[in-house]
């Protein structure tokens, strides 16, 4: 049987990835992406504004 670690698995190269230079920018386009997710997605409330709601329902008048 082969070993998984002896065998080589053609695999593209992303160590640039973790060039000191373009990390920052991978970081900030990830942020952007998912907020524009979550504003595409037509979110009738926001993570904040969920929590406030539900927490209101709970309070004695």
């Amino acid at each position: 049987m082969e070993n998984l670690r002896d065998k080589k698995l053609n695999l593209p190269d992303c160590k640039f990835l973790f060039d000191r230079q373009i990390l920052p920018y991978l970081i900030i386009a990830f942020g952007v992406a998912v907020r524009l997710f979550q504003y595409l997605s037509n979110r009738s409330l926001w993570a904040d504004e969920a929590v406030f709601a539900g927490a209101s329902q709970f309070c004695p008048k």
